[in-house]
């Protein structure tokens, strides 16, 4: 029955030697965000400029997608009026 608070013993020092470690892991954290106006962290603003970033990631991805649109379309009616001409000069039309 000895073990029991040995152990016990061991997994609590093992967990205060784990604090500072802990401590600065929060710290570092906390770098991440600017401060406010009252000079605390901006976690809000944090988010937002999440948001924002998202947002613009999100209209480039649609301009992309209208772009590959129309050059696709610009070069089937490409390919369609190269295929007349070769044809009408073909047929001699």
């Amino acid at each position: 029955m000895q073990k029991q608070p040995n152990e016990a013993l061991e997994r609590v020092i093992a967990l205060e030697a784990q604090i500072p470690v802990i401590q600065a892991q929060i710290v570092s954290l906390k770098t991440a965000f600017i401060k406010n106006d009252i000079g605390g962290e901006d976690y809000d603003g944090h988010r937002r400029d999440h948001l924002v970033r998202k947002q613009h990631e999100d209209a480039l991805q649609s301009i992309k997608l209208e772009t590959a649109k129309k050059v696709v379309w610009s070069l089937i009616v490409g390919a369609c009026a190269f295929a007349a001409l070769l044809f009408k000069s073909f047929f001699g039309l």
